[in-house]
């Protein structure tokens, strides 16, 4: 799986972790709940970051703001 694939995945899991809070009865569970979700987010934070500085590099140089904002249009649209 590539990192887009990972972070749709993440987002997924993050996403579902918010509902199972909202929904959890117990305060036990909802703390428990949180935990993980907190871990998870971190995990997401950094994975998006490392995505990020890699799609911002080419061939170990910086991408011209230009051609940076055009990769994050296309991997948006691949994702969409």
């Amino acid at each position: 799986m590539n990192s887009v694939g990972t972070l749709e995945f993440q987002h997924r899991e993050v996403e579902k972790l918010f509902f199972r809070v909202a929904l959890a009865s117990d305060s036990g569970m909802r703390t428990q709940l949180f935990k993980e979700l907190a871990d998870r987010l971190v995990a997401y934070a950094a994975m998006e970051s490392q995505t990020e500085r890699a799609s911002s590099m080419v061939c170990g140089r910086p991408v011209k703001a230009d051609a940076s904002a055009a990769l994050d249009r296309r991997i948006s649209r691949s994702a969409a």
